[in-house]
């Protein structure tokens, strides 16, 4: 087990990497400094006037992101592993899964997203119904690919949920309240937030989660974690182990 404690520094420090750089995404292809509420009515009028420069770099980034992301779960896996291998694998490929699917294939669609909904709004004369027609099913098409792509990190947050509350691992019992499924959630209230904060922060509500998470997640298990769970006491009785360093 010693050794396993650089591994779980290097894949952290990954995930925070990787949910920086996706934040940073997120505001090249979205920030604006507007309320909440303004953006999430107007996003895609928002995002057919960004820089195209914005659109690519954005766009781009995603994969690279999404790759830091894929590294950073495996630390998910070596804390779970305790918990058994099966569980920690399904978690670590349902969270890696949701953001190859959500930051690789769904950023890079977001330059093409904004020239969609450019010629809807100057589409004129008789093909304007047929363009803006093509318009709407693309965006619908990128909301599939969207919710399609959370479906495997819910998953992976049920697995985690429920390693950390009746199995043994490497987080205390609390850190199930840093589960991304119920920080989340927390996240809608950034509408109610006015300008220039609100827009950003909706924009980056997702990543901003994980970059939380990733925090604790590697303060945590920096120098090992403790193995913690019904399976650890009854292994060790009522002793702990001490922290790997």
């Amino acid at each position: 087990m010693r050794e396993t404690a650089p591994t779980l520094r290097l894949c952290g420090i990954a995930g925070l990497v990787g949910a920086s750089l996706l934040l940073a995404a997120d505001w090249a292809l979205l920030g604006t400094f507007t309320s909440g509420s303004e953006f999430r009515e107007n996003w895609c009028a928002l995002l057919s006037e960004m820089p195209r420069w914005r659109l690519l770099v954005g766009g781009l980034l995603g994969p690279v992101g999404a790759w830091f992301y894929v590294v950073g779960f495996w630390q998910l896996y070596l804390a779970l592993k305790p918990a058994g291998l099966p569980l920690a694998f399904a978690a670590f490929a349902g969270f890696s899964m949701s953001f190859v699917w959500v930051a690789g294939a769904f950023h890079t669609s977001f330059p093409f997203l904004a020239d969609a909904w450019r010629v809807r709004e100057a589409a004129t004369g008789d093909g304007t119904a047929g363009v803006r027609e093509a318009a709407e099913r693309m965006f619908a098409y990128a909301g599939w690919l969207y919710y399609a792509g959370l479906a495997p990190s819910l998953v992976g947050a049920v697995l985690l949920a429920y390693a950390v509350l009746r199995k043994r691992t490497r987080y205390p019992r609390w850190f199930a309240a840093l589960n991304p499924a119920l920080l989340y959630p927390l996240t809608t209230l950034f509408r109610w937030l006015p300008a220039p904060l609100g827009g950003l922060l909706v924009t980056g509500a997702g990543n901003l989660v994980f970059l939380v998470y990733f925090a604790v997640s590697t303060a945590l298990l920096w120098n090992g974690g403790r193995l913690e769970g019904s399976e650890a006491g009854s292994a060790v009785g009522s002793c702990q182990c001490n922290p790997i360093r």
